[in-house]
């Protein structure tokens, strides 16, 4: 009788996890390493462990047990396991919050084996793979289920250029209950052109991907035609008229409200006789590389007694910059006027404006009015501020630019030097001059911060005192033209609002004693109305709508920001996917590396999750 030949048993299969079977042929086995199919009708067993010897086996054995799939051990991992799952998964997420290379990972790993722990693997390659197929993932599906759970989100776009390459990322902002305002990246890509076409469609295509179409209530950008069509917001081939077209929800534009005071003061500055922008920059130029030209202006700073400093530069488009090179300029000034008299070879337009006492007074209103608008943006710039805030800052600033034009306020510096004036038709003109100042700021900010001027309404959701009807009331007619589905009922509101005025009126001041965040204070309210059973539906969805409009563009900026200094060119070989998933990994996630620890560390599930990547 013939041989019975072996079969490729399950008993077999679970003592060799690299074999599978042969579909149509039970006496062969395929070996996932080798990727090769063998027969085991001969010896069964023994035909496995003669093909597990082979050299080709071998070799692919090793490669793959330097694989980085298997990152955190096996399936059925232990206690031991999942501590350094959570222990590389901290590590790497160190890596991506500083900005480090991963190349630094394996001079990390090799110390961290030599010091703690021989068995801990996480160089270069390990650490992106733990980046890229694990925290960003899970960050982007932390951000689907907030989403799926919010009623109103609003939209954030920029474009910035790399080289030749244009990066646009998409940012939204919403708020929950727990955690109250977020700043999301919802995507990040790259595109072959900046038309409003292109911008609209990468927009929707991000949203419509997490299923936020119907959610969107909002949109922010630079104050550009593209984005908006202008300050008058006309004509549809701009992507704030597209996508409004595309949802359901009355869209609110929000242009950037730093753009707009940036946009206000320069435009003002320009009005000038003398173009102080300009006399900055030479200035800095002229010292900028220059070692000798320096050392000889610390000399001069001795001779006239004064602290040598720094000066600084400044640019068209850095919102903060051109102040403090003001203030810089103005305390070397008399260094800076002896220096300049006793070179030969001058540049003219510095010594001009140097020997013009006209030129020092201007110099002294501009940095006069930059302290006023650069304090305005910097609130407007603050991380979780909001649309309302940008509406009451702007309205602020524009009541102290006419509280100052009415007085002609110029500053004492500015009289002093003023009554040195050798014509008084001088001092008329320099008169007029500030006077056309005031009045270019304010038309500015009138023209484009109108948009802004309807939010105000909803001004007492900052919860800086407690909420009263009336003011409730307007907000509640102002939300109904943007949300015409809206069900909020009148009549479960008052009683809602009453709730509020309640419980704020114990906590306000202690509230705004520690300056608390509008939202903070939203979220605490809230959960503790939600564990004392107190309705809070028809308010939440007003507090929604409220919070979740940005003020300014400026978390979009940061992502640049954060992009420069991670893609660097010394890490010039990065590609934009992996690229993508640091920013997502360093934006979603405002951990610190010690709470990620913790968080990783009591998510049991989360890291058998990661033992199966």
């Amino acid at each position: 009788m013939p041989k019975r030949k072996s079969r490729l048993t399950q008993e077999l299969l679970e003592q060799y996890r690299f074999l599978r079977k042969v579909p149509g042929n039970e006496n062969a086995a395929f070996c996932t390493l080798c990727k090769c199919e063998f027969s085991v009708a001969h010896g069964g067993k023994a035909d496995v462990q003669s093909h597990s010897k082979t050299s080709k086996h071998k070799r692919w054995e090793q490669a793959g047990s330097s694989s980085v799939s298997p990152f955190f051990g096996q399936a059925a991992a232990g206690d031991e396991e999942l501590k350094r799952a959570a222990q590389e998964a901290t590590f790497a997420y160190h890596l991506v919050r500083h900005s480090h290379s991963f190349r630094s990972m394996d001079c990390t790993a090799g110390l961290t084996r030599k010091f703690y722990d021989q068995r801990f693997t996480c160089a270069r390659t390990k650490a992106e793979a733990i980046v890229t197929n694990v925290i960003a993932p899970h960050a982007m599906e932390l951000l689907q289920e907030d989403t799926a759970d919010v009623t109103f989100v609003s939209v954030a776009a920029d474009t910035s250029n790399r080289k030749a390459v244009k990066l646009l990322p998409v940012v939204i902002r919403y708020f929950t209950l727990t955690e109250g305002v977020s700043v999301k990246i919802l995507n990040f890509v790259s595109l072959p052109g900046e038309t409003s076409t292109l911008l609209f469609n990468e927009v929707e295509r991000s949203l419509s991907a997490f299923g936020l179409m119907d959610k969107v209530i909002g949109f922010c950008a630079d104050n550009t035609n593209t984005n908006f069509g202008g300050k008058a917001r006309r004509g549809q081939n701009n992507v704030f008229y597209r996508l409004d077209q595309a949802t359901p929800c009355s869209l609110i534009g929000v242009g950037c409200a730093a753009h707009i005071v940036h946009n206000a003061v320069q435009s003002a500055a320009d009005t000038l006789p003398c173009d102080i922008e300009n006399f900055v920059v030479k200035v800095f130029g002229y010292f900028h590389i220059y070692t000798v030209r320096t050392e000889e202006l610390k000399d001069f700073c001795n001779f006239v007694e004064i602290e040598h400093a720094t000066l600084l530069g400044t640019s068209r488009t850095r919102w903060l910059s051109l102040g403090p090179a003001v203030e810089r300029v103005l305390k070397l000034y008399p260094a800076l006027q002896s220096y300049f008299r006793s070179q030969d070879k001058a540049p003219n337009s510095i010594l001009k404006f140097l020997e013009d006492q006209v030129c020092e007074a201007w110099l002294w209103f501009i940095h006069n009015q930059l302290t006023l608008f650069n304090d305005a943006i910097k609130k407007l710039e603050k991380e979780k501020s909001s649309a309302i805030h940008s509406a009451l800052y702007l309205s602020s600033l524009k009541e102290k630019l006419m509280e100052r034009k009415a007085a002609l306020f110029m500053g004492l510096k500015v009289k002093s030097l003023l009554v040195g004036f050798q014509e008084r038709h001088q001092v008329d003109v320099f008169k007029k001059g500030v006077q056309n100042f005031y009045d270019c700021c304010i038309s500015y900010l009138q023209e484009w911060g109108s948009p802004f001027t309807e939010l105000k309404c909803l001004s007492w959701t900052l919860l800086e005192h407690a909420p009263e009807w009336d003011e409730v009331e307007c907000s509640l007619r102002y939300v109904s033209t943007k949300l015409p589905q809206s069900d909020i009922s009148e009549t479960e509101l008052f009683d809602e609002v009453t709730s509020v005025k309640t419980y704020t009126s114990e906590k306000i001041e202690q509230w705004n004693t520690i300056s608390t965040p509008a939202d903070e204070r939203w979220a605490e309210m809230f959960t503790h109305f939600k564990h004392s059973h107190v309705p809070f539906r028809n308010i939440f969805v007003i507090c929604q709508f409220a919070m979740c409009l940005p003020g300014t563009n400026a978390p979009v900026e940061r992502i640049f920001s954060i992009m420069n200094n991670t893609w660097t060119d010394e890490r010039n070989r990065m590609g934009l996917d992996t690229l993508k998933e640091l920013l997502i990994t360093r934006v979603n996630f405002q951990y610190s590396c010690s709470e990620f620890y913790t968080r990783i560390s009591d998510n049991r599930s989360l890291l058998k999750k990661y033992t199966q990547v």
